[in-house]
C-alpha cells in the first residue's frame, strides 16, 4: 500500500517541531495539541479531579481569609454599636442573631474566595498551562477534544456548568462510567481532562 506523501510530510513537520521545542527547552510549556497518539492519552481519574478541587479550595481559602483584615468595614458587618449604654442594658443577642452574624461573616469571607475562583480559575485553565493551581499539583490539564487549549469564555462557561454538575451530584458521577472520564459539564462543553505526559504511569 502506498503512503500518502501529504500525510507523511505533515507528520514529519510535527515531529520536527517537537524536536525543535525540546532543543529550545520549551517542551514543558507546550502540551501536546494533536490527536495522532490517541492510544497514549490517559484521562484524569475521579480521585485526581477531587484532589485538584480540594487543593484549589485550600488555595483560594488562603487568599480569602487575609482579605477580611484588608477590606474596610469587615469588622462592622452585622455588628451593632455595643458601646451604647442603652444597648448594653436592654439588649442581649439571641441565639438566632449570633448564628446569623456568624453565617454572614462566613459567607463574606468565602464569597470573596468564590468570586476570585469564578474568574481566576478560567483564566488559569485558558493559559499555556491549561490548568488551575490544584490541577497542576495533581498533574492534570484541560483541553478540547482535539487537545487544543480552551479560550477564556469556554473555560468560564465550563466552570459555571461545573457548579451545576456538583450541585446535581449525578453530573460529577458521569466520570465513573464515561469512557473518557468526562463529567457532565465536560460533555456539554466538549472538553477533556487529561493526565500530563510526565504524570502518566
Amino acid at each position: 500500500m502506498e503512503t500518502n506523501p501529504i500525510t507523511t510530510n505533515a507528520i514529519d513537520q510535527i515531529n520536527q517541531a517537537t524536536v525543535n521545542n525540546v532543543i529550545a527547552g520549551n517542551a514543558e510549556d507546550h502540551l501536546p495539541q494533536t490527536s495522532i497518539l490517541n492510544d497514549q492519552i490517559q484521562y484524569a481519574s475521579f480521585s485526581n479531579r477531587v484532589g485538584a478541587h480540594i487543593s484549589d479550595s485550600m488555595y483560594f481559602t488562603l487568599i480569602g481569609l487575609p482579605l477580611k483584615f484588608i477590606i474596610p468595614g469587615y469588622h462592622n458587618l452585622y455588628q451593632p454599636d455595643t458601646t451604647d449604654y442603652l444597648y448594653q442594658i436592654n439588649h442581649q443577642p439571641s441565639h438566632f442573631e449570633s448564628l446569623l452574624a456568624s453565617a454572614y461573616a462566613f459567607a463574606y469571607v468565602y464569597g470573596i474566595g468564590a468570586i476570585c475562583r469564578l474568574f481566576w480559575v478560567p483564566a488559569l485553565q485558558s493559559s499555556k498551562k491549561q490548568s488551575s493551581w490544584g490541577q497542576r499539583a495533581m498533574g492534570i490539564y484541560i483541553c478540547t477534544k482535539t487537545g487544543q487549549p480552551l479560550g477564556f469564555l469556554l473555560a468560564l462557561g465550563r466552570y459555571c456548568l461545573r457548579i451545576l454538575s456538583i450541585a446535581s451530584i449525578i453530573g460529577i458521577l458521569f466520570i465513573l462510567w464515561d469512557k473518557k472520564k468526562r463529567a457532565l459539564h465536560d460533555i456539554l462543553c466538549g472538553t477533556e481532562v487529561r493526565l500530563r505526559p510526565d504524570h502518566t504511569k
